[in-house]
């Protein structure tokens, strides 16, 4: 196991190396730049607390970061996806009672 200081230099040149590209490919996807900053730092995040247990092998390591960072992307999408569903309904329904306090006189007044 690697001591913490250790490990801390060596997140740093992982960060280094991998931070630009990861961000490009979030960017690519998503089209935004905020967006994608946060993806990459909540992949960044996973990758320091599964540190341990993951192989420090090069490759390894950049397989789990593209893997976590599409997922991230993904569930983001998703959630999205899901905030845009019950907005829409909530319009719906906002609409809905505003049509029917017009409809019987309610109490909308101009």
């Amino acid at each position: 196991m690697l001591s913490s200081k250790k490990n801390e230099r060596l997140f740093s040149v992982l960060f280094d190396q991998h931070y630009q590209k990861l961000y490009n490919y979030s960017l690519k996807v998503t089209k935004q730049e905020d967006i994608s900053k946060d993806l990459v730092q909540e992949t960044f995040i996973k990758l320091w607390d599964n540190f341990h247990i993951i192989n420090t092998a090069s490759r390894s390591i950049e397989a789990f970061l593209i893997v976590t960072l599409k997922r991230k992307i993904v569930d983001f999408y998703r959630k999205n996806k899901t905030q845009e569903k019950h907005l829409d309904i909530y319009s719906k329904n906002i609409d809905l009672e505003v049509s029917l306090n017009k409809k019987w006189g309610g109490a909308e007044k101009p």
